[in-house]
């Protein structure tokens, strides 16, 4: 170790300034090449897996909460007894952010720029959520006793169109088995 530090003195005694900062800046950009390989990939790659397990999370919980929505309605409705739903959804929760225009007119041109308007101050701004749209509902099925009865079905298919604001086209209504 002794000899090691000696040889190292030795090489440092007839330099410069400029080959020390020289030197440093080569050893701060092998530092930063290094960090790249070094838990960067893991991190963002859990980050990632984060926001795919709370959007489907969040899909789950909304269709759960449709599906008990819409049984208890159903069930209201004279005729159809027990029932049970089943819906299909597609997409995920989406936030539609708040925009700014601002257009600028220059003799025969137009440019138009949009930006996001953004709430706090420092660090902390965040763009302001003008809008939260819930998953696509693509089909619901409706399983229920009064399902034979025509009257019962077209009450049932109105009141799920209606409710779900999807064409009666995506529901299918059965009668429960005995």
């Amino acid at each position: 170790m002794v000899a090691w530090l000696e040889k190292w003195k030795a090489f440092c005694k007839g330099r410069g300034r400029t080959t020390w900062i020289v030197l440093m800046g080569m050893a701060g950009m092998l530092l930063i090449f290094l960090s790249g390989f070094i838990g960067g990939e893991d991190t963002e790659s859990q980050q990632e897996s984060n926001r795919t397990v709370s959007v489907q999370q969040t899909e789950c919980a909304y269709q759960t909460a449709m599906e008990q929505e819409l049984t208890e309605m159903l069930g209201q409705i004279r005729g159809v007894g027990r029932v049970h739903v089943l819906l299909r959804v597609s997409g995920s929760e989406t936030q539609i952010y708040a925009t700014e225009q601002k257009t600028e007119t220059d003799g025969s041109r137009t440019s138009r720029e949009s930006t996001h308007v953004l709430v706090g101050s420092g660090s902390s701004q965040s763009a302001l959520v003008e809008q939260t749209q819930d998953p696509w509902i693509t089909g619901v099925v409706v399983v229920c006793e009064g399902g034979d009865s025509i009257q019962v079905k077209e009450q049932v298919y109105q009141a799920v169109s209606v409710a779900c604001s999807i064409s009666t086209a995506q529901i299918y209504v059965t009668a429960m088995k005995s």
